[in-house]
């Protein structure tokens, strides 16, 4: 989405470059990106990578990994470093991992994940202490000095900034600029409004969609002629196994987890069997799902604690505070009206229609060559 976005954007010139997953040869979902460097470990400690950087003039990087970080380190001084956070690569940079993300239920199983990883009380809490520690000299060593070195930082939605203003204090000297990786056009094909009565939980195998917690209100209610669908196709495969066995044993045969990764249309049409879904994250997570629902017209359920919480409410968009699963009522389950529905498309295509996205990525190319041209007379500079 990105590729296509980059290629409307005039003179403007890309290279991407792929950080394969160890063991692998070829990335599995990019099709049609070119040109395309595959990369492996290797490649961030060699004289090739500093060679490309410094045959440019922006580095981008998706989502801020280990090797991403050494890259951003590597970069020339005169080079515009740009780092286009997703969510969890700077939500998860903290001393506690994911734990202030949780709520009661989702945290018992961290806890007891933890425990399998120790043979008592005693060894996971000094192996909990030495975590913190480590993370410290970690983030100070490697994480600190990336972050101070980013010109600008992008997120999803304006208000995960402050997030992570909040997470890295002085570190994070960034301008802010958006970019946004899909569009509506691109993440509606094949959708259609809800046509059946079954409800989605979350987007991922990850423990911040908190299942659990909503596994217990949904066993309370009258689910009959209902499907619980969850999409567990990515993320971490051991909480998995607690989702798939809490899942069975609170919502029984209603119970429906997708296991495998779908076309986007096939995913879209599954979308429009939900009338309603429920999205318990504490933090930004899930986002085209979220927009794909509420274009549909599906009543969507988000936790108040949620940065698009905030971002959605205060542009007027019709969703329900995940606090009302707590007293049921009549249409708790039902899809919203076409009035309401009309009102979400119109704040996602305010936000996420073709020619915004198209604005947000030559306002960002504007941004960064002012930046290059205030570092024109910089003698090292010798990219283009």
């Amino acid at each position: 989405m990105v590729y296509a976005t980059m290629g409307r954007v005039p003179d403007c010139e890309n290279t991407y470059v792929a950080d394969l997953a160890e063991g692998t040869d070829r990335p599995r979902h990019i099709k049609r990106t070119t040109p395309l460097k595959l990369v492996g470990a290797d490649y961030f400690t060699s004289r090739e990578m500093i060679d490309d950087l410094s045959a440019a003039d922006v580095l981008v990087v998706h989502y801020l990994t280990p090797h991403a970080m050494r890259m951003i380190v590597a970069a020339p001084q005169w080079m515009v470093v740009v780092w286009s956070g997703w969510g969890a690569d700077y939500y998860n940079i903290h001393p506690t991992g994911n734990e202030y993300l949780l709520e009661e239920a989702s945290k018992n199983i961290a806890a007891e994940l933890y425990k399998s990883w120790s043979s008592s009380s005693l060894v996971a809490f000094v192996k909990r202490h030495l975590r913190s520690v480590k993370f410290r000299a970690v983030y100070a060593g490697r994480i600190a000095p990336a972050i101070r070195r980013v010109d600008f930082f992008s997120a999803p939605i304006p208000e995960d900034y402050e997030v992570a203003q909040r997470l890295f204090g002085r570190d994070l000297r960034a301008s802010y600029v958006q970019l946004v990786y899909g569009t509506m056009e691109t993440f509606s094909a094949g959708l259609v409004n809800p046509q059946g009565r079954n409800i989605l939980v979350g987007n991922s195998a990850q423990i911040t969609n908190n299942h659990v917690d909503v596994f217990e209100k949904l066993s309370k209610m009258n689910l009959e002629g209902r499907e619980v669908i969850v999409p567990l196709s990515y993320g971490d495969m051991i909480y998995r196994d607690y989702v798939l066995a809490a899942g069975k044993r609170l919502l029984s045969s209603s119970f429906r987890p997708i296991m495998d990764f779908l076309a986007l249309d096939e995913y879209n049409a599954l979308i429009s069997s939900c009338s309603c879904a429920m999205m318990n994250y504490h933090r930004q997570q899930g986002l085209c799902n979220i927009g794909t629902l509420l274009l549909s017209g599906s009543r969507v359920y988000m936790n108040p604690i949620n940065p698009l919480f905030q971002f959605f409410h205060g542009r007027g968009a019709v969703f329900e505070d995940i606090g009302r699963l707590d007293t049921p009522w009549d249409e708790m389950f039902e899809k919203v009206s076409e009035e309401d529905r009309l009102i979400n498309d119109s704040i996602l295509r305010g936000f996420w229609e073709i020619d915004r996205v198209d604005t947000y990525f030559r306002d960002f190319i504007v941004d960064v060559r002012r930046c290059l041209d205030r570092r024109a007379g910089d003698p090292r500079r010798h990219g283009r």
